[in-house]
């Protein structure tokens, strides 16, 4: 019996394309209510995570679908303020997106 020998060539292509991201979330809220922000993202390869920022502070990062957060709104925020939020979806190759919404804070009835 002879013995055979091969060569076995492998081309990687980088993932440089980023991942999709839209997040959803409440349009108004009231001081010490908690609002909910849902996140839908997806990639060509994976999301790893999607992280959540309120007013530029990280307040939670999701590995798992559905990307969901909660965040309870500080009875000491002002009313007739804005929220400004933010999700961050970072795919395996370390593209990333983000989707932004505004969220009005007003006086509870």
């Amino acid at each position: 019996q002879g013995e055979a020998e091969a060569t076995l060539a492998v081309t990687t292509t980088p993932d440089t394309d980023p991942p999709s991201i839209t997040l959803a979330g409440p349009a108004s809220t009231a001081p010490g209510r908690s609002i909910v922000l849902v996140a839908r993202a997806a990639d060509n390869v994976g999301v790893r995570s999607v992280a959540f920022f309120v007013n530029g502070t990280e307040i939670a990062s999701d590995g798992i679908e559905p990307y969901e957060a909660s965040w309870p709104v500080s009875d000491e925020l002002a009313p007739d303020s804005t929220l400004q939020v933010l999700a961050r979806a970072v795919d395996y190759a370390g593209n990333q997106a983000e989707s932004t919404l505004a969220i009005d804070v007003r006086a509870a009835v």
